[in-house]
Parts: structure tokens; sequence; C-alpha cells
């Protein structure tokens, strides 16, 4: 996709003979062994086209969950405090997968590629619908690069 290099983190939600299933992933997830046959789930199967590999870059994100609630989300104001965050999650992967909504978890991500290092925590305000094409997540999202000295630019501590 034309928009591909600037794809993070996909949300997906499927519905299996064991139940519903939620995940976060990163593109390059897809790219890993067995990553693609991992999301086609029970009902694509079929599929052997993995879209990802047209992708003229596919980033490689890692997501962590952390032990973060909204309101302590909320108060975060600093690089310093969410850098802090990001650095103690003890796992991370391509790929969080949860048998539970995501609503009211707060995951740290890291994207590191060779033109850009991003942090970030991404707080699941409320999850829409169960499983399929109409499931979609409103987030709050703060990513490491706050402007503190108010001058246009992210400050870089």
């Amino acid at each position: 996709g034309e928009y591909a290099d600037q794809i993070d983190l996909i949300f997906m939600s499927q519905s299996t003979k064991t139940g519903d299933i939620y995940r976060l992933f990163s593109p390059g997830h897809a790219l890993e062994p067995g990553g693609f046959k991992d999301l086609m789930g029970e009902r694509y199967k079929s599929i052997n086209q993995n879209p990802i590999k047209k992708w003229s870059r596919a980033n490689l994100a890692k997501v962590g969950l952390t032990p973060l609630t909204e309101e302590q989300f909320d108060r975060i104001q600093s690089n310093k405090q969410l850098y802090g965050v990001v650095k103690n999650v003890p796992k991370y992967a391509t790929m969080y997968r949860s048998n539970e909504k995501l609503e009211g978890k707060v995951f740290a991500i890291k994207t590191e590629t060779a033109d850009r290092v991003a942090y970030a925590l991404l707080c699941v305000v409320k999850q829409f619908g169960t499983v399929g094409s109409t499931s979609y997540l409103q987030v709050k999202l703060k990513v490491h690069g706050i402007d503190e000295n108010g001058d246009g630019l992210p400050d870089l501590d």
C-alpha cells in the first residue's frame, strides 16, 4: 500500500470455535514465519496470498501490555515518564492476543525502523462491536516526543 510504512499497529477481532479473539499486531508480524497463517483464522483458511507481502515496507512494531489504568495514563505528562513506562514493560512481541475485549487496557509500543524511533502508550478507551469488520477501538495515544518547552518541536529528553 501507498501508506504502508506509516502503519505501526493493526487491530483485528475474530470469532473462532473456542471464542472471540482480539489482537493488536504490527504489519511485520504477518511476514514472520507462521505469522500470516496465525492471523487468517478459521474462516479464511483458503487465502494463500499474504496481502502484506505486496506492501513496499512493513513496520515491525512491538507491543506489550502495561499495568497502567486509564487514569494513570492520563497523568503522564513528560517524555521521561512515558519512556519510564515503555522501558519497564517486561514482555514485548509483534502481536498481543486476548480472549477478552481490550477496553481499559494500556499498551506500550516500540517502533524502531531505519529512519525513525518512536515509543508510545496506547490506551483503549472503548471497544465497539464484538468481532468482524464492525469492531473498532476508540483510543488515546501518547508518543515519545512531547513538546514541554512550547517551541513547537518534540523535546529530545
